[in-house]
């Protein structure tokens, strides 16, 4: 099978932690080692720098790479000569609002027995704190176009051939907010989860350690308020913050400053080290150096790689009882107050019983979402 790829650029100035090239490397690998041929087209802006892929696996194009303009550059003609060139048997989509231009090209220039596999990373909603009724993403509204990215989603279930998104938190929100809104979803949504990085993979080791990872974007709309409050209020616990954005250019801050402003509060702490999580290697050396890692107060979260990754190197992760991550953590891990959070962490730093049951527990997702597990459910779906 000939698989292209089209990413989906969410971190271009930080690539090596951003989610969807981590996908994509990681499924790339298991591709190639089960017989398949895999191609990838990245954006211009890469075409300089050393990537996961080797040359002959990648095209460069055009994209956009601001929060906007991935959602709706396209390059019409650079696209179809790839396609073209490499005679791919199916389009792994991961720009999800863009599955209607893809299907247009393809249908109008006799591709049309290409199939178009749909990965939905972001579905562009978020939760009513007060009514918890699904809405729209206020991050991606901006002139009202959240509107649009979302029945662009909405459109892409029934217009790709194969969708799939990461949990059942995320297609229940896609669900109820076309039900809300009279849509007809006419296919089945799949549930796939990101694949675990193998690269990173280690069997857990002794942690004689404290500190307390929190390696999530620091976005006011992940919830970063909420962490800092918990770290203002536990002045005893250190904890080290990694900044997956420490790179992240004007072109993409002047749409959102919080990130860099909520650096700045966590960096003037005392008892928080920030460091650079834009660099793979010192990113594992900073989850190596924690004893337990702490999910995000994100009340729409749909997955998260970032705590994947913790269970990868053998450390678990507590969590708010919200969004997703019933599906991602342990129950007896979840917490539903700070005084619960503040608990779990005393817990898992004094008592070593807890913390083996503990990571053993977290470890179990893992044979799950294994790359070999996750490329064979892409090919079912597919076939």
């Amino acid at each position: 099978m000939r698989i292209l790829s089209y990413l989906n650029v969410s971190n271009i100035d930080d690539i090596e932690s951003d989610s969807g090239y981590i996908f994509n490397y990681t499924l790339a690998r298991e591709f190639v080692k089960r017989g398949h041929s895999f191609h990838i087209i990245l954006p211009l802006k890469l075409e300089r720098t050393q990537t996961r892929f080797l040359n002959d696996m990648v095209s460069y194009i055009n994209m956009g790479t601001t929060k906007y303009e991935s959602r709706y550059h396209f390059e019409w003609m650079d696209v179809l000569h790839v396609i073209e060139k490499y005679h791919p048997d199916i389009v792994l989509l991961n720009q999800v609002e863009l599955t209607a231009t893809f299907r247009v090209l393809l249908h109008s220039t006799g591709h049309e027995a290409v199939k178009i596999f749909t990965y939905c990373h972001y579905p562009a909603t978020h939760i009513d704190a007060d009514t918890k009724d699904v809405i729209l993403d206020y991050t991606l509204n901006d002139y009202c176009l959240g509107e649009n990215i979302i029945y662009n989603i909405l459109t892409s279930i029934n217009v790709s051939d194969v969708f799939a998104i990461q949990s059942v938190f995320a297609r229940d929100m896609l669900l109820e907010y076309a039900k809300k809104h009279n849509i007809t979803i006419n296919k089945m949504i799949e549930i796939i989860p990101p694949p675990y990085d193998e690269q990173i993979y280690q069997e857990p080791r002794n942690q004689f350690c404290n500190e307390i990872l929190y390696n999530h974007r620091l976005y006011d709309s992940y919830g970063t308020a909420f962490f800092i409050d918990f770290v203002a209020d536990n002045p005893d616990l250190s904890f080290i913050v990694t900044d997956p954005m420490s790179n992240r250019g004007e072109d993409r801050s002047k749409f959102n400053k919080s990130p860099q402003h909520n650096k700045q509060l966590l960096a003037a702490f005392s008892n928080v080290a920030v460091v650079d999580g834009g660099n793979r290697e010192k990113y594992i050396e900073a989850i190596d150096k924690c004893r337990l890692a702490v999910a995000p107060y994100r009340t729409a979260c749909v997955w998260s790689m970032s705590i994947i990754d913790c269970y990868c190197r053998g450390i678990p992760v507590i969590g708010p009882n919200i969004a997703s991550f019933s599906e991602l953590i342990p129950h007896e891990l979840l917490f539903n107050s700070s005084s619960e959070e503040k608990a779990l962490v005393t817990r898992l730093i004094n008592d070593e019983k807890f913390w083996r049951d503990s990571i053993r527990k977290c470890r179990q997702l893992l044979p799950q979402i294994s790359p070999a597990v996750i490329v064979e459910k892409i090919v079912k779906t597919v076939s």
